[in-house]
């Protein structure tokens, strides 16, 4: 699978040029045959709409046929449609040939114009963000680099205890944690003795092991800003919020001991505790967009601030376009009601724009959007 990052929405941000061609389909994960062919039936129906808006053009055959080779090309390649993710996008025009499967389906789009369509790329790489996981049980530590399609472990090895036993001894800790609470049998009867004693030692002893794990981990982590999940039991995870000094540490946990789970399952689980932090932001943002007074739904009020690197956050309706264009020196807007020379779809342009400036872009349904069924809804940063 191909990689989605800002650098490469800035670069094919870039690279404009006459009936640029995007194109985005989702694929599928049945048999290899059967994925195959309906695939490849919708490749070529998009490859069919786009050879048509050539021809209404007055492009000449020959002249087609050689722009739109690169698409034939895979579209008659059987490894590449069977070998898809969930979600396929193909850049096309007269400089740039580019494609990116992805683990997430998209909307089916067919868009030409002077610039590419990239506003759906948005999602996967505001999503695409990166953490940290803590695989941790008392016999056995582990740290991993993850983002939203991957995950690589770290080596800790110098720096963190992997097992309890390294901090306390092996035999020390053993005692502890069972002599107090070992059963003497006299006179018919069974009586423990300190147990409550034995457990307070064995909570110190974990939490002193704790330390230790801490300790290492600041010193691969300390300058860093992502998030930390951790994967352990609910005990194990209160007694670490409590040490740890990270400032980053997502306040819930992955409830289950990690002994047994491999790093494609733990990824998996993990995300789903960013995806709701990223719901709860998305959430909270709404919510601020409709209490502020520095917001607006007005489009040729909306661009210019975006241009100026005001918009700290864009809305935008996925099921809208609006055609037109800005002027380069005095940003002013001109939309069209249908689609003429020159134009491009407003929207993509803002959202790619506000993207590129670090602002936040959320794509949603028209239904969901703060100001219902607007195009655009902006907060302004000042």
């Amino acid at each position: 699978m191909e990689i989605i990052n800002k650098e490469v929405i800035e670069n094919l941000s870039k690279k404009r040029s006459k009936n640029s061609i995007s194109i985005y389909l989702p694929t599928y994960r049945e048999d290899p045959e059967t994925k195959e062919n309906r695939n490849r039936i919708n490749l070529k129906n998009k490859i069919k709409a786009a050879r048509q808006e050539l021809e209404d053009q007055r492009y000449k055959e020959n002249e087609i046929e050689e722009y739109l080779k690169p698409l034939n090309d895979i579209m008659k390649d059987a490894g590449f449609l069977r070998n898809l993710g969930d979600g396929l996008a193909i850049f096309l025009n007269e400089n740039t040939f580019e494609y990116y499967r992805l683990p997430l389906n998209f909307d089916s789009i067919l868009y030409m114009g002077n610039d590419f369509y990239l506003l759906s790329l948005l999602r996967p790489v505001r999503e695409n963000k990166s953490f940290y996981i803590l695989s941790l049980n008392l016999h056995g530590v582990k740290l991993y680099k993850a983002d939203r399609f991957s995950i690589e472990e770290e080596k800790v090895e110098a720096f963190v205890p992997e097992k309890i036993e390294e901090v306390t001894g092996f035999d020390d800790y053993r005692n502890k944690v069972y002599q107090h609470s070992s059963a003497l049998v006299g006179g018919g009867q069974t009586f423990y003795q300190g147990h409550a004693r034995g457990e307070e030692e064995k909570k110190q002893e974990v939490k002193r092991f704790l330390r230790y794990v801490e300790d290492g981990l600041q010193t691969i982590l300390q300058d860093k800003t992502e998030s930390l999940v951790v994967a352990s039991v609910d005990y194990i995870f209160s007694l670490f919020s409590d040490t740890t000094r990270y400032k980053h540490l997502m306040s819930k946990n992955i409830s289950e001991s990690p002994a047994d789970e491999t790093p494609t399952n733990l990824l998996q689980k993990a995300w789903q505790v960013m995806q709701e932090q990223l719901d709860q932001e998305h959430k909270e943002m709404v919510q601020k967009y409709r209490d502020a007074s520095n917001k607006s739904y007005m489009i040729d009020d909306i661009v210019p601030n975006i241009l100026y690197n005001r918009v700290h956050t864009l809305f935008v309706n996925k099921k809208e376009s609006i055609w037109g264009s800005v002027h380069n020196d005095t940003f002013e807007v001109m939309r069209h009601a249908e689609r003429q020379d020159g134009d491009e779809d407003l929207l993509n342009y803002s959202a790619i724009r506000a993207f590129l400036n670090n602002g936040n872009v959320y794509l949603m349904e028209p239904e969901e959007m703060p100001d219902q069924n607007k195009a655009l809804n902006a907060l302004y940063r000042f």
